[in-house]
C-alpha cells in the first residue's frame, strides 16, 4: 500500500498516469486452456465485448517470453527463496508442512548459486523481450486462468495442476509487473471466468 522503511525490499515505484480513452491492448496470439474448450469460448466472448468498446485496439503478440518466465517460478532456483523463508522450520518440523509445499521447496537442494545467477540472467533476457513486445501497448489482457480442475484432480497431481492454473499469473511478480483480475463473461457450464489486466510496475491506477 505504500513505502515501508523497515522493509529492505520496499520501494517507491513511479506511478503511471491514468488514461481516459484510446486503450491499446496486447493479447496473446495463441492462448492455452489445456483442452478446456468451455474456458476458451468464455475468453473469446469476453474478448469480443472488450474489442467492441470505443477507442480500444487489440494487438496480438507472442506469449512465449511470459510463459517461459512463469516456468521459472516452480522449475528453477526460485524455489530456494521459498525454502529460505521457511528457515529452520523446514528441517525441524517437516511433518507440519503441507506435503505439496514440502515437495516443491525440497527441490531447492537441486540448485546452487551458479544456477541462481544463470536463472536471473535468463529472466533478465525474458523481461527485455517482454518489454519489446509490449512497446506501444498500454496494457496486456489475458485469461485469468486456464481451466477448472476438480479438487481430486489437483490432489492427484498438485504441482502440474497449480502450474497450469498459474500459466497467466506466475510470471507477473518475476517480471516486476502489476496485475488486476476482474470478472469476465460466465462460462456456459455456469462456472465463473475472468480476465486479467497486466502492466508494468506502477500501473495500478491505469489498470483500475
Amino acid at each position: 500500500a505504500g513505502y515501508d522503511a523497515e522493509d529492505g525490499y520496499s520501494r517507491r515505484p513511479a506511478m503511471l498516469g491514468v488514461k481516459r480513452r484510446g486503450y491499446r491492448i496486447a493479447i496473446p496470439d495463441v492462448c492455452e486452456f489445456y483442452g478446456d474448450t468451455v474456458a476458451q469460448e468464455a475468453w473469446e466472448r469476453s474478448l469480443a465485448q472488450i474489442a467492441a468498446l470505443p477507442g480500444v485496439t487489440l494487438a496480438r503478440i507472442p506469449f512465449a517470453a511470459f510463459s517461459d518466465a512463469a516456468q521459472l517460478l516452480y522449475q528453477g532456483p526460485w524455489v530456494a527463496e521459498r525454502r529460505a523463508a521457511l528457515g529452520d522450520f523446514f528441517l525441524e518440523n517437516p511433518q507440519a508442512i503441507d506435503p505439496v509445499v514440502h515437495q516443491i521447496t525440497a527441490q531447492s537442494d537441486n540448485y546452487d548459486a551458479v544456477d541462481a545467477f544463470n536463472a536471473q540472467y535468463r529472466l533478465a533476457d525474458l523481461r527485455r523481450e517482454a518489454e519489446d513486445l509490449l512497446e506501444g501497448s498500454d496494457l496486456m489482457l489475458v485469461p485469468t486462468t486456464t481451466t477448472f480442475p476438480t479438487i481430486a484432480e489437483v490432489q492427484a497431481d498438485p504441482v502440474v495442476r497449480n502450474s497450469q492454473l498459474g500459466y497467466y499469473t506466475n510470471f507477473v511478480n518475476l517480471m516486476d509487473m502489476a496485475a488486476l483480475a476482474i470478472p469476465g463473461v460466465w462460462r456456459r457450464d455456469g462456472l465463473p471466468a475472468g480476465v486479467t489486466l497486466i502492466g508494468p510496475a506502477g500501473s495500478d491506477h491505469l489498470l483500475a
